[in-house]
């Protein structure tokens, strides 16, 4: 598994847009690893000129929702994020514009009708000169779905311009059918595994056992170019009379007690601790291992070039 990078994944839109995007404390302990940032607003205000000035120094790459799949009363629809394309071009910094699938979707859009939508807007970034990397699927598949998932990532990569990377998320589950796990990998050109998620009130947003768990875990898929995603942001878990629901992006028409699931800056910096002298270890071994092993065997821990720029 080749650990290129970690991410740093704010996804509660709050009214000053500059609160989502300036890094908690823990990432400065990990400096030396490159930061990408989300931007998971569907509105830009002019707070963001200063927003994306000040996260310059700590995030070399951007990925920001362009486009959502999601249920509706009337079934399922489209809704467009309208980006500064004249700000994200003078910033300058790598883009990957990232559509978000509803994961209580019952049918996925064909691969044809997404890219159809989707290619006017990467066609609108470069027309403005924005940096455009690739594009990234955000979709909470079931684990039983994956094979189809795979077949559906397949079909849209087929349509994609080979300027552009593929990308995805990938949920902590996913890591339990490891087949298919690797074949998703094989698929994509990076793979972000979502170390946030929703367990219970009392563990909030990131639990760091779990996490430790899920990363070693990922680390052994060998040939998957690996992102870590971590928790930015805060949410709230409504306990309603069908069920708890979680409300992150927007505000949910939901009546009932509201839970707030915070991420602990002191769990993530302790988190980045031990991923720094996991990955100082892996290095270690490569090093000794000797040149005719490093050759004949599958890969299945980075080599030391491919670490250098990590630790």
């Amino acid at each position: 598994m080749l650990l290129t990078c970690w991410l740093l994944a704010g996804r509660d839109p709050p009214a000053d847009p500059a609160a989502s995007l300036v890094a908690p404390q823990a990432a400065n302990s990990a400096s030396q690893l490159p930061q990408h940032l989300y931007i998971w607003q569907r509105v830009w205000r002019p707070a963001h000129a200063q927003a994306l000035a000040a996260s310059q120094p700590d995030f070399a790459a951007l990925r920001l929702l362009s486009l959502q799949y999601h249920a509706s009363d009337r079934g399922p629809v489209w809704t467009a994020a309208q980006p500064d394309w004249t700000l994200l071009a003078k910033d300058g910094r790598p883009v990957t514009l990232v559509l978000r699938l509803d994961g209580q979707l019952e049918q996925l859009p064909t691969p044809a009708a997404l890219w159809q939508r989707w290619v006017a807007t990467t066609e609108t970034a470069r027309q403005h000169g924005v940096a455009l990397r690739g594009v990234e699927i955000d979709y909470d598949a079931p684990r039983s779905k994956l094979g189809a998932y795979q077949q559906w990532l397949s079909q849209l990569r087929a349509l994609l311009p080979p300027t552009l990377t593929l990308g995805m998320t990938a949920l902590p589950d996913w890591l339990q059918a490891p087949k298919q796990f690797a074949d998703l990998c094989q698929q994509s050109d990076s793979l972000t595994l979502q170390l946030h998620s929703v367990l219970s009130p009392e563990q909030g947003l990131f639990d760091l056992p779990l996490a430790q768990q899920w990363t070693q875990q990922a680390l052994q898929t060998p040939a998957c170019r690996l992102y870590l995603g971590l928790p930015a942001y805060h949410a709230n878990l409504i306990q309603t009379p069908g069920g708890p629901r979680i409300e992150t992006e927007t505000p949910l028409p939901a009546t009932g007690q509201r839970l707030q699931l915070r991420s602990e800056p002191q769990q993530l910096q302790a988190f980045l601790h031990w991923l720094g002298q996991l990955l100082t270890a892996q290095q270690m071994t490569a090093q000794q291992m000797p040149a005719q092993q490093m050759t004949a065997q599958p890969l299945k821990k980075p080599q030391p070039a491919q670490l250098r720029a990590l630790i």
